[in-house]
């Protein structure tokens, strides 16, 4: 069975390298595939299950449109690495393409 896969956006206080690599490492402890650091962001991926596990949270994917501009509560990030983290979001899918009605 193929399980469903979803990304978000981390984005930082602090676009360093240093406070990047850091973050980094932290969700790629946690099971999460991550992207490369861009301006002051980077995407991480995982299964749906992944995020619902680790953020404590239900996720509606049943929507054509998907997750809409709605983020994750930053309060299971441990403090070391919630410091530097203003938001994790899950952003609305284009307008255009498979998921426009």
């Amino acid at each position: 069975m193929n399980e469903s896969l979803t990304s978000a956006q981390v984005v930082l206080n602090q676009p360093s390298t240093s406070v990047y690599e850091n973050v980094r490492d932290f969700f790629e402890e946690a099971g999460f595939t991550v992207g490369p650091l861009v301006a002051n962001n980077f995407a991480i991926s995982a299964p749906v299950t992944t995020f619902e596990s680790y953020f404590h949270t239900s996720l509606d994917m049943s929507s054509k449109r998907g997750l809409q501009d709605t983020g994750v509560d930053l309060d299971v990030l441990p403090p070391k690495i919630r410091i530097n983290v203003d938001a994790i979001l899950f952003s609305r899918p284009p307008d255009f393409g498979p998921f426009n009605p």
